[in-house]
């Protein structure tokens, strides 16, 4: 090859060369799979006018008031005794503040639950002319009772009712369930009774028989007859508005 085109031949490459260089094309690659790098510039623009500082806040803080309690409803039941019938109230309240009525209607009048429940206890197998009084003084609490029934109505909460007429077959069992008007005995004369009448109570049973019942506050319960109220005069009568349980 002459000098000229030895010459020539070296400026065609030379040329290329300096293309290969101005496009970044490098030969090792051949301009495949190149990586990128994008610069960017972050211009910050001041503020003429800055915003006002405001003052602190105090801090607030969350209280949580708790709801009242709920009171306890109070306990409302009927007289004891048939719808329409009076009795006369012949006691003060004594013993677990139990009373004592007396039926004008009849003397074999029927005894009512005063509201649901389910008996507790029950005994209707003495004689009626089983009698404690007076005997010497009260004994046993559970024969100076008679014949007898025990109802619970919730917890904490009983009725009792005494010295009914035997029965047999009794008229209400241990775990039966009844209703308001539910005829659970007669008026009767057994155990520490002086004559035929209806003890009844309503208590808190705590240790049965002994200590006996635990009266229930009498704010916590009352008849319905009454509005509500247990306020019992001596001697006066009133009526039933329970009636007999189909």
């Amino acid at each position: 090859m002459n000098h000229w085109g030895i010459g020539n031949l070296l400026v065609i490459v030379a040329v290329f060369a300096l293309m290969a260089g101005c496009n970044g094309i490098s030969p090792a690659t051949d301009g495949k799979n190149l990586p990128v790098t994008v610069a960017v510039t972050t211009t910050v623009v001041p503020t003429s006018n800055p915003a006002p500082v405001l003052p602190a806040q105090p801090a607030t803080t969350n209280v949580t008031i708790p709801p009242p309690a709920a009171q306890p409803s109070k306990f409302l039941i009927f007289f004891p005794w048939t719808k329409g019938e009076q009795w006369e109230f012949v006691t003060g309240f004594h013993d677990e503040r139990a009373m004592d009525f007396v039926s004008i209607n009849a003397k074999k009048a029927a005894i009512l639950a005063v509201a649901d429940g389910t008996v507790l206890l029950s005994d209707y197998s003495h004689p009626d002319d089983f009698n404690t009084w007076p005997k010497g003084g009260r004994g046993s609490t559970i024969p100076d009772m008679g014949n007898f029934a025990l109802l619970k109505h919730g917890p904490d909460t009983y009725t009792v009712y005494m010295h009914f007429l035997h029965e047999d077959p009794a008229p209400v069992t241990p775990g039966q369930d009844v209703r308001a008007g539910t005829r659970i005995g007669w008026q009767g004369n057994t155990g520490w009774s002086h004559g035929a009448h209806l003890h009844f109570a309503v208590v808190d049973l705590q240790i049965f028989p002994s200590p006996s019942f635990i009266e229930k506050p009498e704010e916590s319960w009352g008849f319905i007859e009454l509005n509500g109220s247990n306020a019992i005069v001596v001697n006066e009568k009133y009526t039933s508005r329970n009636a007999a349980a189909p």
